[in-house]
């Protein structure tokens, strides 16, 4: 469930991109 689109939404992602839908500019 962390894995889906949740965790993409979150600001502290363990992703090495960020979503530009929530936090806007990188």
């Amino acid at each position: 469930m962390a894995t889906g689109p949740v965790a993409l939404e979150l600001p502290s992602s363990p992703l090495p991109f960020q979503p530009t839908s929530t936090l806007g500019p990188p």
